[in-house]
């Protein structure tokens, strides 16, 4: 099978396949295989709270996506998932065109409820409740920080800001009943304030304090909008085998995702779970193989972290309606258990598993290029020294009758792609290439383009060609430039794992200066120099 599969979201379940396909590449499905995410990195959510409490450092609980992508030969897209077209079959970005696909899966993970009043913070998503967090460090410590929420989730993150704001009043707001009572009291001794109400109670008005709800999640609002069937927390529903109902091609799991016949409660133990028969079925379906059912089991151990009166780390078990703890040792096995999820991800695990021809690694980019002493000797050897001694960014395009009102200059460059999401390879070889006119004071009017497309089916070539232009248009359009047209090349020669690493693109652009060319040559003392990003 040679169609496009694109992974919606770096969830944990994505994270643990994209591992399993750079350990053993021969499991990955043949053809293109697409990762997106809105982030490079993706946070190992059981070692969050250790992070709040300033336990961790951020990097320990990063998993770097665009690595694990690399080893998997896989292609990465830095974008903001906005929608989904089934119809269509393309995922919607922010900001860009969309991608598509032949089959989907789905590991968006989930975020916070959001309460009736639409006041405070939600913890997830986790990144900018991080960083409304980390802003709080300097707010007054007579601020008051509210945690509301009666899950362990809410009781961990209160222990956790406890534990990093000794100083400041640390709530705890949850509906009666809900917390469990031996959990209550090791919250009080911690320090935490108890506040326990039939319903949340109403806001008060104080702009120091900071308000977090924990109050249990829901998926993504764009999947229930793209008219896939959900459950009533927005979950997509699925069957045994992964496969959203009524639509074969898409999978789901994780905590955006519910089996439909066996469901779960959304949680990091069943999105980490899910990996291996999600692998499983992904392989098999794009080789047109029988899938297999996965029943996840009933319950799984939580291990919940947390601190005691005196700032000591300690942990509870809990399984069911059975809570052991609270109890130092409880803590070393969380820790123990986490520090070895995140050692998974260690890449240089994961090199021996890895051919390579060459040890050493070519360059990509502008950085693809002859040596000047290579450079020299041919330009010497074909009579045309001259280009070399001075150049220049662009060149003046010499008129028929040797006068003109404006002259006009003309640059050329590219370079083989230099990562794997060929929209935004596209865009960079724009700017790259309209930045020699802009350093000569020059508008960009017009461009032409030169595109060597990869061998591969010619479904997935359009794709490609489609999304290296846009990401041509995407740096023209806004100068009113246009492009005026171009060439198309295939490849040669094989592919490599993304195929999209071996599109090269060529881009030769055209302008007018506003008013002189900016040389090169001449700087004198007292000269500004600009200096842009």
């Amino acid at each position: 099978m040679s169609g496009h599969l694109v992974l919606g979201g770096g969830g944990h379940s994505h994270a643990l396949l994209l591992r399993m396909w750079a350990m053993q590449p021969k499991n990955r499905p043949k053809g293109l295989i697409t990762l997106v995410n809105r982030q490079i990195t993706t946070l190992y959510s059981g070692m969050v709270p250790g992070l709040v409490a300033g336990f961790y450092r951020r990097q320990e609980i990063e998993i770097n996506l665009w690595r694990l992508a690399d080893q998997a030969g896989v292609a990465f897209v830095i974008a903001e998932i906005t929608g989904l077209d089934p119809a269509k079959q393309q995922l919607l970005l922010a900001g860009r065109p969309p991608i598509n696909y032949e089959r989907l899966s789905l590991n968006l993970g989930c975020i916070t409820r959001e309460p009736a009043e639409n006041l405070g913070l939600a913890i997830k998503p986790l990144e900018p409740a991080l960083s409304a967090l980390n802003q709080s460090e300097t707010d007054p410590c007579n601020a008051p920080i509210q945690i509301v929420g009666s899950g362990l989730a809410a009781i961990e993150l209160a222990l956790a800001l406890r534990h990093r704001w000794p100083k400041r009043t640390v709530q705890l707001q949850s509906k009666s009943g809900r917390i469990p009572l031996e959990l209550q009291q090791a919250v009080a001794a911690a320090g935490v304030s108890m506040l326990q109400t039939v319903e949340p109670a109403a806001f008060e008005e104080n702009p120091a304090s900071l308000r977090v709800h924990c109050t249990g999640s829901q998926a993504p609002s764009l999947l229930a909008a793209s008219g896939l069937p959900v459950d009533a927390r927005g979950r997509v529903r699925t069957a045994a085998t992964l496969q959203v109902l009524g639509f074969p091609k898409i999978f789901a799991c994780g905590d955006c995702a519910v089996i439909d016949d066996d469901p779960r409660p959304a949680s990091g133990v069943w999105a980490v779970r899910a990996a291996a028969p999600l692998a499983c079925n992904l392989e098999a379906s794009c080789n047109q193989k029988p899938l297999k059912p996965w029943h996840p089991q009933r319950r799984a151990l939580q291990l919940m972290g947390g601190f005691d009166i005196e700032g000591k780390p300690t942990a509870w078990a809990l399984w069911g309606s059975l809570c052991l703890g609270p109890h130092p040792w409880l803590w070393h096995w969380k820790q123990w258990i986490d520090r070895r999820f995140m050692k998974l991800f260690q890449l240089q695990s994961m090199a021996s598993d890895i051919s390579s021809t060459d040890s050493s690694m070519l360059c990509r980019g502008c950085a693809a290029k002859v040596s000047a002493a290579t450079l020299k000797a041919g330009l010497d050897g074909a009579g045309l020294d001259r280009l070399g001694t001075a150049p220049e960014d662009a060149a003046v395009v010499p008129s028929s009758d040797g006068a003109q009102d404006k002259p006009l200059l003309q640059s050329v460059d590219g370079f083989p792609a230099l990562i794997s999401d060929p929209w935004l390879n596209g865009r960079l070889t724009a700017l790259h290439a309209c930045s020699d006119l802009w350093a000569c004071g020059s508008n960009v009017n017009s461009a032409q383009a030169v595109i060597t497309l990869p061998l591969a089916p010619p479904v997935l070539q359009q794709q490609l060609l489609a999304q290296t232009l846009a990401g041509i248009r995407s740096v023209l359009d806004p100068q009113q430039a246009a492009l005026i047209g171009g060439h198309t090349l295939e490849a040669r020669e094989s592919s490599p794992a993304p195929c999209c690493l071996g599109i090269q693109v060529v881009l030769s652009v055209q302008g007018s200066p506003q008013s002189r060319i900016w040389p090169k040559q001449g700087i004198q003392i007292d000269d500004q120099l600009l200096l842009s990003r």
